[in-house]
């Protein structure tokens, strides 16, 4: 068969790298994009001159006019969908968007379970996204958890209902839990099977016109060649199979198979591969993070910037950074400020750590992607030095080879980063287009990556606009 007309985007870090941009990017020419995985824990930011959409569910690909698609292997959060799309037609755009016809359903059992997993773990909770992802995943392996589907088939959906809560009864109705302020903060009850049934009920003449076979419709366009956009969520350090650090990841497979999956298609459908990070390196949650710059206690209990600040405290930053005068967790903020590293989800502060290639290149063997998005470059600008971590050191000294990380992650968490210095430049580069035109430096920093790595990079964000974008022709 020839090679496919398809563009398959992932995530290669913690997520959050910037994967919108490059699907937008990638979505001009697609007939459909489609999501495979995940739910309405991930989030992308889309800005297209004055318009800015934040979404949790619908494929980036929206903003460009595609028609969206979301697999099978997406986790649906019905009343997250419905505003989404009253979002959208409040900025004018029509949305064209379908559902798997078999995909799950998310509603409050899932997060309430979802507190009680945390509450249970005590200091060693993952500090989630509170969507209940991981709580479904847990549902559907116990084949209790309806599907989408069954929103049109009412007495069907009852059965299941009463199933799923006969199974979950002893954490519903847990004294512990039902007493715990958290819970009565964000959800005061837990419904009863017909409070359930009546709650999803509600949505099933607004959701039967977007239910279709997604499997079926993107088999037929993959054999007319039209284009395909697959959009990953997170990142595959956040991969429940290959994450370093299991106990803090996500549920959705994060991997290029992982997009096979959840649509159903062969891993031939999904074309030219992409592998996305970003320069202001970050995660979101517990768990171990080698090049950390700083505390994710202090980053929580940094004062917010106001806007009319940011560019006086930036430059002032800057500075103090060029002088050698700044401590590791005022160049973290100094990343989180200039990058917006915010959670679109919950709108917590990153953890932000330096560029760390030895993650990367885990990455890079696990998905082998064909090109590479560097994204947030911009956010480098004005540095006289830009470190990167090219290795892990265990704490008694044993270097792990380029590749390798421990299987556990209490170990993880004790890795020593090796970081290596390289020049900066003192350019600003936002909005920058071509690659010749970037400073000398800068072009260096990213063949550094490149040969580091072994895969070209041939997209490369240079600010939060859409036209910000460096395109390269891969050699």
């Amino acid at each position: 068969m020839k090679k496919s007309v398809n563009t398959a985007v992932v995530g290669m870090a913690w997520g959050d790298e910037g994967k919108g941009k490059v699907t937008d990017e990638a979505s001009e020419n697609a007939e459909y994009v489609v999501r495979a995985e995940g739910g309405s824990n991930a989030g992308h930011t889309i800005k297209v001159g004055d318009t800015k959409f934040v979404g949790h569910l619908i494929p980036s690909g929206v903003v460009a006019g595609a028609k969206c698609l979301l697999g099978r292997g997406v986790r649906i959060e019905l009343d997250q969908f419905f505003a989404e799309l009253d979002d959208l037609t409040k900025l004018g755009i029509k949305p064209q968007v379908w559902i798997d016809d078999g995909a799950f359903l998310i509603f409050q059992w899932h997060k309430v379970l979802e507190l009680w997993s945390e509450l249970a773990k005590g200091s060693r909770r993952a500090y989630t996204t509170m969507r209940g992802m991981c709580s479904t995943a847990a549902a559907i392996g116990l084949r209790v958890n309806p599907k989408i589907s069954m929103l049109l088939r009412s007495a069907e959906l009852e059965k299941w209902l009463v199933d799923f809560y006969k199974v979950f009864e002893p954490v519903f109705t847990s004294s512990e839990l039902l007493n715990n302020p958290s819970f009565q903060t964000m959800f005061g009850a837990v419904l009863t099977p017909e409070q359930a049934l009546e709650n999803l009920l509600s949505f099933s003449s607004r959701i039967y016109p977007y239910l279709i076979d997604v499997r079926h419709a993107l088999f037929q366009a993959w054999m007319a060649k039209q284009p395909i956009v697959f959009e990953g969520a997170q990142g595959l350090l956040l991969d429940p199979y290959w994450s370093p650090t299991y106990g803090f990841n996500t549920q959705g497979i994060c991997t290029f198979a992982g997009l096979a999956q959840g649509t159903g298609l062969p891993m031939e459908a999904l074309g030219t591969k992409y592998g996305v990070f970003k320069a202001t390196y970050s995660r979101v949650g517990n768990g171990g993070f080698p090049s950390e710059l700083g505390n994710d206690k202090l980053s929580n209990a940094e004062e917010r910037i106001p806007d009319d600040q940011k560019t006086a405290w930036l430059s002032a930053m800057l500075d103090k950074i060029n002088k050698g005068h700044a401590t590791d967790q005022e160049i973290g903020q100094y990343f989180r400020v200039i990058g917006a590293e915010y959670g679109a989800t919950t709108g917590r502060p990153r953890r932000i750590g330096w560029l760390n290639l030895a993650e990367l290149a885990y990455s890079v063997q696990i998905n082998w992607p064909d090109r590479l998005a560097f994204t947030k470059m911009d956010c480098l600008s004005g540095l006289k030095k830009v470190k990167v971590c090219v290795g892990h050191k265990m704490p008694n000294g044993q270097e792990l080879l380029l590749g390798q990380m421990p299987e556990l992650a209490s170990d993880f968490s004790e890795l020593v980063p090796v970081l290596q210095e390289m020049d900066g430049w003192s350019e600003n580069i936002t909005g920058e287009t071509s690659f010749e035109k970037l400073p000398k430096n800068a072009q260096e920093y990213v063949l550094a990556i490149e040969k580091f790595l072994g895969k070209p990079i041939t997209i490369i964000g240079t600010g939060p606009d859409r036209e910000h974008v460096i395109k390269r022709v891969p050699a």
